[in-house]
Protein backbone atom coordinates (compact mmCIF):
# COMPACT_ATOMS: atom_id res chain seq x y z
CA UNK A 1 0.00 0.00 0.00
CA UNK A 2 2.78 2.20 -0.46
CA UNK A 3 0.45 4.75 -2.73
CA UNK A 4 -2.23 5.48 0.73
CA UNK A 5 0.26 5.73 3.38
CA UNK A 6 3.46 7.55 4.28
CA UNK A 7 7.05 5.63 4.60
CA UNK A 8 5.46 2.54 3.26
CA UNK A 9 8.17 0.20 1.09
CA UNK A 10 8.23 -2.70 -0.70
CA UNK A 11 10.85 -5.14 -0.48
CA UNK A 12 11.40 -8.08 -3.14
CA UNK A 13 13.73 -10.77 -1.52
CA UNK A 14 16.63 -10.90 -3.98
CA UNK A 15 16.01 -15.15 -3.86
CA UNK A 16 13.25 -14.77 -5.82
CA UNK A 17 14.32 -14.42 -8.74
CA UNK A 18 17.45 -15.94 -9.89
CA UNK A 19 18.79 -17.24 -12.99
CA UNK A 20 21.59 -16.88 -15.84
CA UNK A 21 20.72 -13.65 -16.18
CA UNK A 22 22.22 -12.26 -12.70
CA UNK A 23 23.32 -14.93 -11.10
CA UNK A 24 26.60 -13.40 -11.53
CA UNK A 25 25.77 -10.25 -9.71
CA UNK A 26 23.94 -11.66 -7.01
CA UNK A 27 26.05 -13.44 -3.99
CA UNK A 28 24.71 -16.83 -4.08
CA UNK A 29 26.40 -18.82 -1.07
CA UNK A 30 25.48 -21.92 0.96
CA UNK A 31 24.44 -21.38 4.59
CA UNK A 32 26.22 -23.56 7.70
CA UNK A 33 22.71 -25.36 7.37
CA UNK A 34 23.19 -26.65 4.32
CA UNK A 35 20.25 -24.03 2.29
CA UNK A 36 21.26 -21.78 -0.58
CA UNK A 37 21.11 -18.01 -0.12
CA UNK A 38 20.82 -15.24 -2.37
CA UNK A 39 22.25 -12.01 -0.57
CA UNK A 40 21.63 -13.23 2.71
CA UNK A 41 18.58 -14.48 2.10
CA UNK A 42 16.84 -17.98 1.20
CA UNK A 43 17.17 -19.07 -2.30
CA UNK A 44 13.24 -19.49 -3.57
CA UNK A 45 13.33 -20.00 -6.65
CA UNK A 46 16.30 -20.35 -8.97
CA UNK A 47 15.19 -19.93 -13.05
CA UNK A 48 16.40 -22.58 -15.23
CA UNK A 49 15.21 -21.66 -19.11
CA UNK A 50 17.28 -22.91 -21.80
CA UNK A 51 19.36 -25.14 -19.01
CA UNK A 52 19.91 -29.15 -20.93
CA UNK A 53 20.52 -31.39 -18.50
CA UNK A 54 23.07 -33.29 -20.76
CA UNK A 55 25.37 -30.43 -20.45
CA UNK A 56 25.27 -29.56 -16.36
CA UNK A 57 28.15 -27.40 -16.64
CA UNK A 58 25.92 -24.57 -19.27
CA UNK A 59 23.47 -22.70 -17.09
CA UNK A 60 21.59 -21.65 -20.35
CA UNK A 61 21.60 -21.86 -24.29
CA UNK A 62 20.38 -18.35 -23.84
CA UNK A 63 23.23 -16.66 -22.40
CA UNK A 64 26.11 -16.82 -24.70
CA UNK A 65 28.54 -15.06 -22.30
CA UNK A 66 28.91 -17.15 -19.42
CA UNK A 67 28.93 -20.81 -21.44
CA UNK A 68 30.93 -22.30 -17.83
CA UNK A 69 29.19 -22.21 -14.10
CA UNK A 70 31.60 -20.42 -12.09
CA UNK A 71 29.56 -20.34 -8.75
CA UNK A 72 30.33 -23.75 -6.82
CA UNK A 73 26.78 -23.56 -5.11
CA UNK A 74 25.40 -22.99 -8.63
CA UNK A 75 27.32 -26.28 -10.13
CA UNK A 76 25.87 -28.20 -7.43
CA UNK A 77 22.34 -26.70 -7.70
CA UNK A 78 22.69 -27.49 -11.79
CA UNK A 79 24.02 -30.63 -10.61
CA UNK A 80 21.28 -31.75 -9.12
CA UNK A 81 18.40 -30.53 -11.24
CA UNK A 82 19.91 -32.24 -14.09
CA UNK A 83 20.48 -35.55 -12.16
CA UNK A 84 16.33 -34.58 -11.26
CA UNK A 85 15.40 -34.05 -14.49
CA UNK A 86 16.66 -37.41 -15.78
CA UNK A 87 15.58 -39.50 -13.03
CA UNK A 88 12.30 -37.87 -13.86
CA UNK A 89 12.33 -39.16 -17.76
CA UNK A 90 13.41 -42.36 -16.95
CA UNK A 91 10.20 -42.57 -15.04
CA UNK A 92 8.05 -41.33 -17.86
CA UNK A 93 7.42 -43.93 -20.42
CA UNK A 94 8.36 -42.24 -23.68
CA UNK A 95 5.76 -40.09 -25.24
CA UNK A 96 6.11 -39.20 -29.24
CA UNK A 97 6.49 -35.00 -29.73
CA UNK A 98 3.80 -35.44 -32.03
CA UNK A 99 1.55 -38.25 -30.69
CA UNK A 100 -0.91 -37.26 -33.75
CA UNK A 101 1.05 -36.90 -36.47
CA UNK A 102 0.64 -40.74 -37.51
CA UNK A 103 -1.61 -43.20 -38.05
CA UNK A 104 -1.38 -46.28 -36.37
CA UNK A 105 0.87 -47.83 -38.61
CA UNK A 106 3.55 -44.91 -39.05
CA UNK A 107 2.25 -43.42 -42.11
CA UNK A 108 2.16 -39.99 -41.73
CA UNK A 109 -0.56 -38.14 -41.79
CA UNK A 110 -1.74 -35.26 -44.56
CA UNK A 111 -3.08 -32.40 -43.97
CA UNK A 112 -6.16 -33.13 -46.57
CA UNK A 113 -6.88 -36.12 -44.28
CA UNK A 114 -7.02 -34.00 -41.15
CA UNK A 115 -9.32 -31.42 -43.54
CA UNK A 116 -11.60 -34.47 -44.42
CA UNK A 117 -12.47 -36.03 -40.97
CA UNK A 118 -12.86 -31.98 -39.86
CA UNK A 119 -15.59 -31.66 -42.33
CA UNK A 120 -17.41 -35.29 -41.79
CA UNK A 121 -16.78 -36.54 -45.55
CA UNK A 122 -18.72 -39.10 -46.28
CA UNK A 123 -15.85 -41.27 -46.89
CA UNK A 124 -14.49 -41.54 -43.29
CA UNK A 125 -17.73 -39.77 -41.97
CA UNK A 126 -18.48 -43.54 -39.85
CA UNK A 127 -14.74 -43.86 -38.97
CA UNK A 128 -14.80 -44.47 -35.14
CA UNK A 129 -11.00 -44.07 -34.34
CA UNK A 130 -9.21 -42.21 -37.88
CA UNK A 131 -6.03 -42.97 -36.55
CA UNK A 132 -6.19 -46.80 -36.24
CA UNK A 133 -6.02 -48.32 -39.69
CA UNK A 134 -6.99 -51.93 -37.82
CA UNK A 135 -10.02 -50.89 -37.09
CA UNK A 136 -11.13 -49.65 -40.32
CA UNK A 137 -11.20 -51.44 -43.77
CA UNK A 138 -9.17 -49.96 -45.97
CA UNK A 139 -8.98 -46.38 -43.88
CA UNK A 140 -5.95 -44.94 -46.36
CA UNK A 141 -7.52 -45.57 -49.46
CA UNK A 142 -10.69 -43.75 -47.78
CA UNK A 143 -8.36 -40.83 -46.88
CA UNK A 144 -6.70 -40.52 -49.90
CA UNK A 145 -10.09 -40.29 -51.97
CA UNK A 146 -11.73 -37.63 -49.34
CA UNK A 147 -8.27 -35.73 -49.80
CA UNK A 148 -9.02 -35.27 -53.98
CA UNK A 149 -12.76 -33.94 -52.61
CA UNK A 150 -11.59 -31.64 -49.78
CA UNK A 151 -8.49 -30.31 -51.85
CA UNK A 152 -11.38 -29.29 -54.71
CA UNK A 153 -13.63 -27.58 -52.14
CA UNK A 154 -10.15 -25.44 -49.95
CA UNK A 155 -9.15 -22.76 -52.85
CA UNK A 156 -6.34 -21.30 -50.40
CA UNK A 157 -4.66 -24.84 -50.27
CA UNK A 158 -4.56 -25.32 -54.23
CA UNK A 159 -3.06 -22.52 -54.75
CA UNK A 160 -0.34 -23.44 -51.75
CA UNK A 161 -0.39 -26.96 -53.67
CA UNK A 162 0.77 -24.93 -57.21
CA UNK A 163 3.45 -23.18 -55.28
CA UNK A 164 5.41 -26.02 -54.18
CA UNK A 165 4.60 -28.02 -57.08
CA UNK A 166 5.68 -25.17 -59.06
CA UNK A 167 9.38 -24.95 -57.36
CA UNK A 168 9.40 -28.97 -57.04
CA UNK A 169 9.14 -29.14 -61.34
CA UNK A 170 11.54 -26.15 -61.66
CA UNK A 171 14.23 -28.29 -59.92
CA UNK A 172 14.61 -29.93 -63.56
CA UNK A 173 15.54 -28.22 -66.31
CA UNK A 174 13.24 -29.02 -69.33
CA UNK A 175 9.94 -29.43 -66.57
CA UNK A 176 10.78 -26.16 -65.27
CA UNK A 177 11.04 -24.20 -68.68
CA UNK A 178 7.09 -25.59 -69.74
CA UNK A 179 6.06 -25.01 -66.32
CA UNK A 180 6.91 -20.93 -66.00
CA UNK A 181 5.38 -21.40 -70.53
CA UNK A 182 1.76 -22.45 -68.49
CA UNK A 183 2.01 -20.32 -65.59
CA UNK A 184 2.41 -17.50 -68.25
CA UNK A 185 -0.03 -18.58 -70.27
CA UNK A 186 -2.29 -18.98 -67.14
CA UNK A 187 -1.43 -15.58 -65.87
CA UNK A 188 -3.21 -13.92 -69.24
CA UNK A 189 -6.89 -14.97 -67.59
CA UNK A 190 -6.60 -14.30 -64.10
Amino acid sequence: MPLIFDRVQTRTPVGWNVGHWNYLQADIAEACDGNVTVGGDPLVCFHFSGFDPSLPERLSKYDKRNTVIENPVVQRLARDYATTLQDTRARIPAISPKPFATLSDGTKISPLWREAVRVGHRLVADVANPFDVKSTSRLKARLRKAAIDVLDSRKDWQHEGLKELGKRVQAVPVLGYLYRLVRAALEQYR
